[in-house]
């Protein structure tokens, strides 16, 4: 696969000086001398306004940071609010001549802050420093970092150790690493083939100090980069990639098989055959190649895949004439302490006429036309008791009984092949 060509250059030298000064960095000799400095990133998709009890003193747009706003040494309650929705409080005992920078990200559904302190010493000569800050640990999981000397896509089989190992949070303390440029690489934690983020150029110069910030991507598995510089500038990292499995569901078909831009979706499937993994694949308009029994075809799906989203690829229809449908996936984990599981159903069997619904415990948890899937319902978690019923065109099809559902999973019931002869597979999709 390739990567769009993206170039993060984290040099902050006489050309930036100016800049510095401008966000509140670096010795600004207007600055109080009796006074902390805070300020805010949102890493967030909306803006955000930071207030010190009841006063706004900042705001910030995504993906972005704010300058420093002095403070008087003492300890100040800071909220984060977008309109009138606000986080919990984040209390912080500011000191003279100390600078702060405050995080807010979304995780598990909630927005939440952090602070940072601003003040790490620089390294040896030849050296930065780097520390992970992961927000997105509730859906993404852990993960470890590595930086690379070629594409992230090499990584797997190598002796390559992390410089960041089984991070969910904010890493303690910072790693030096050699000034130098690097391929960013992060991946699950313990398994260097399953690639969350790929920075394909980043830059980082001598005595350079930089925080990486991961965040929650529209899947909810890939994560999104910021890297911040100290007391510095921050630059965006967008995951440049989707993940993409395949359904095959043509009538008839023995062997059914596809790629996108040349990337292979797995092996070849049976028509109504449990679903592929997930592969890796550039964003944009799909360029589909459809092979089915030695016969290939290009058909188009009607919407393109975007940076971070997982999707489902349903070929469906005459094994002559596919149609491709692209149905994106939400996969971070449930906002509910009460019904921790999401489970939602696919319809793909073809010839139906009014629709297809699912059943949980003879609960009625969502339905979907031909070639769609409902919005994911949140469910409670079961051990060896839930009993799933679909129905499609008004024959009942049982799914399952006795069946775990696990919390903090992802579930789609899949119902594949023909009008008549319909056929369900029960997938966990995390």
């Amino acid at each position: 696969m390739t990567n769009r060509p993206f170039l993060l250059t984290l040099v902050l030298g006489a050309a930036s000086a100016a800049l510095l000064a401008a966000c509140g960095g670096g010795n600004n000799t207007n600055e109080p001398t009796n006074a902390g400095f805070v300020r805010l990133v949102n890493a967030t998709t909306g803006a955000l306004d930071l207030y010190d009890g009841s006063s706004k003193i900042n705001t910030a747009g995504a993906n972005a940071a704010s300058g420093y706003v002095d403070r008087e040494p003492a300890s100040h309650d800071f909220t984060v609010r977008a309109g009138s929705d606000a986080a919990p409080t984040l209390t912080v005992s500011m000191q003279r001549q100390q600078r702060y920078t405050i995080v807010a990200a979304t995780s598990g559904g909630s927005t939440n802050t952090s602070v940072l302190t601003d003040d790490e010493s620089a390294p040896h000569a030849g050296m930065s420093k780097l520390r992970v800050f992961h927000t997105a640990a509730a859906d993404a999981g852990s993960v470890d970092v590595y930086l690379f000397g070629s594409a992230c896509s090499g990584l797997a089989g190598t002796g390559v150790a992390a410089v960041a190992s089984a991070v969910t949070g904010l890493q303690s303390g910072n790693v030096q690493v050699g000034a130098g440029n690097y391929h960013l690489c992060v991946t699950s934690q313990g398994d260097k083939a399953d690639l969350r983020l790929d920075i394909p150029a980043a830059a980082f110069a001598d005595q350079q100090i930089v925080t990486l910030i991961l965040t929650r991507s529209a899947g909810g598995v890939l994560l999104n980069g910021l890297l911040l510089n100290q007391q510095g500038t921050l630059a965006a990292a967008p995951n440049a990639s989707a993940r993409v499995r395949l359904v095959a569901d043509t009538v008839s078909g023995a062997s059914i098989s596809a790629s996108v831009g040349g990337v292979s979706l797995g092996a070849p499937l049976a028509a109504a055959a449990r679903p592929g993994a997930y592969t890796l694949v550039n964003t944009g308009a799909l360029a589909l190649s459809v092979t089915i029994d030695g016969s290939t075809t290009a058909p188009a799906p009607a919407s393109p895949a975007l940076a971070g989203g997982d999707y489902t690829l349903l070929l469906s229809g005459a094994a002559a004439a596919p149609v491709a449908s692209l149905i994106a996936d939400d996969n971070g984990v449930s906002t509910s302490l009460a019904r921790p599981v999401k489970l939602r159903v696919l319809n793909g069997v073809n010839g139906t006429a009014t629709g297809a619904s699912l059943a949980l415990n003879n609960a009625l948890v969502g339905s979907a036309s031909f070639g769609g899937a409902s919005t994911p319902s949140l469910v409670a978690a079961s051990a060896a008791l839930a009993q799933l019923n679909a129905n499609v065109d008004g024959a009942d099809l049982l799914v399952g009984t006795d069946l775990t559902l696990t919390a903090n999973q992802v579930y789609t019931v899949f119902l594949l092949g023909n009008a008549g002869t319909p056929k369900a597979w029960l997938v966990t999709d995390r």
